[in-house]
């Protein structure tokens, strides 16, 4: 039988599956998740993050890139300095002093990463450095030894548009960087243009060239909405790690959301042979702590986090939407609640609307309280409920105000009379659309 454990639906697997291989998790909110317009925070709403971050059981968090300015220097060292549980890492360019910026921010602390951006592409060695492949493999083996020689023993390299440059040219870049000292190996796809098989294969060649004990981490940014595919993608080809985001914010399109690799890995890492003890409502706690914290405005069908996200309008579903098990995640306390909007039949969706707010209708008369619904432009209780139910308890005297976050309402005026002005006939929306509106009016809920 199925099981259940924090909000996932956990599919039986077969008694011959193999031991599930753990995933490290890495968290790039502060640095590159600031990457992008309007997501820039404070120093002190940075260390607030961190902390917060800190307490999900992530395996790194990183803090920033402490050479790029006075105030990301200071917010690193003391989140760096202070007490964690996660190693924290540190962006960097390959050029010394940003090295020693770091080992200045993380003063004796240890438990850190430090993480080395390299040329990845002959795009990016023609176009933005204007440097050779030669010079590109000789500033990454400097840069690796010099971190090295300040006591760093846990050193990425990050080949910067890895899935647009030349095989050839990332074999010979990593194997140097490997044999001067980096462990770790980040593989972005940083314009998000890899397909899932390609980024995969990447992977594949990476592991190939670097050999086993060299970790690699997926880098994934959703410029064509593939980055959560790609992540996958390539932690099943051999990835020990990923990089990710809350909310999935960062630069241009974003990268990989954490919240929904977390979901994935508690729901289909069995079936991939992957496993994660990172919980996922505490990560989905976190992400609307983020939204509010930058005030980052959200699609109302963002996956797990939107407004609408678990409403349903079918029919065919109303069914089964209040079934818990119905759901792959299912109702924990940081999701919001299943939701039910009126569909095109809606006698089932009437019949539990009423029910919910305490009115006893004959189910022979749901039809009659459909045509009433169409042909009232503005509807009250009395419109549902009268001539057939000339008293009933529990009705409501007064409709509540409209929830804030009800997308409905904003676009919908007609259905939410706290709501902005809108025209007095419903004018020219569709059917099922009339009755949401309509019952939403209502019942406000």
């Amino acid at each position: 039988m199925d099981t259940t454990e924090n909000g996932i639906v956990h599919i039986r697997q077969p008694a011959t599956a193999p031991q599930p291989r753990r995933v490290m998790v890495f968290d790039t909110t502060l640095r590159d998740g600031e990457q992008a317009p309007g997501n820039v925070m404070s120093a002190e709403q940075k260390v607030a993050m961190f902390r917060r971050l800190d307490a999900l059981g992530l395996d790194l968090v990183e803090g920033g890139f402490p050479a790029s300015s006075g105030e990301d220097f200071e917010a690193f060292r003391e989140m760096a300095q202070g007490p964690r549980a996660s190693k924290i890492c540190a962006f960097c360019r390959a050029a010394e002093r940003d090295i020693d910026i770091i080992a200045e921010g993380l003063g004796s602390s240890g438990n850190a990463q430090i993480e080395i951006l390299l040329v990845g592409s002959e795009i990016h060695l023609e176009h933005k450095r204007r440097i050779t492949a030669e010079e590109a493999i000789e500033e990454a083996v400097r840069s690796v030894r010099h971190a090295a020689s300040l006591g760093f023993d846990d050193i990425a390299v990050a080949p910067e548009d890895a899935t647009r440059g030349s095989l050839p040219f990332l074999e010979r870049l990593l194997k140097a960087s490997v044999e001067a000292g980096a462990r770790t190996v980040a593989i972005p796809d940083t314009v998000g243009c890899a397909l899932p098989h390609e980024f995969a294969a990447l992977v594949r060649a990476i592991r190939s060239w670097v050999g086993p004990d060299v970790i690699l981490s997926a880098h994934c940014h959703d410029d064509m909405g593939l980055a959560l595919a790609n992540t996958l993608a390539a932690l099943e080809a051999g990835a020990d790690s990923f990089q990710a985001t809350l909310c999935g914010i960062g630069e241009r399109a974003g990268n990989t959301a954490l919240e929904e690799a977390i979901a994935q890995l508690r729901l289909n890492g069995p079936r991939m042979g992957l496993a994660t003890d990172v919980a996922l409502e505490p990560v989905i706690e976190a992400a609307h702590a983020l939204r509010e914290m930058i005030r980052l405005p959200l699609m109302p069908t963002k996956p797990l986090l939107g407004t609408e996200a678990r409403t349903v309008t079918a029919p065919t579903h109303l069914g089964w939407v209040r079934t818990a098990e119905a759901w792959p995640v299912r109702p924990v306390a940081a999701l919001r609640p299943n939701a039910i909007m009126v569909g095109g039949t809606p006698r089932n969706a009437i019949t539990r609307r009423l029910a919910e707010a305490g009115v006893v209708i004959d189910i022979d008369k749901i039809d009659a309280v459909c045509d009433r619904l169409a042909a009232d432009p503005t509807p009250t209780a009395s419109t549902i409920t009268a001539p057939w139910s000339p008293s009933i308890a529990k009705w409501p005297t007064a409709a509540p105000a409209c929830p804030a976050e009800l997308p409905q309402a904003a676009r919908r005026p007609l259905s939410c009379p706290a709501g902005p002005p809108g025209p007095s006939a419903p004018g020219g929306h569709h059917r099922r659309e009339l009755f949401s509106a309509k019952l939403t009016k209502i019942f406000c809920v």
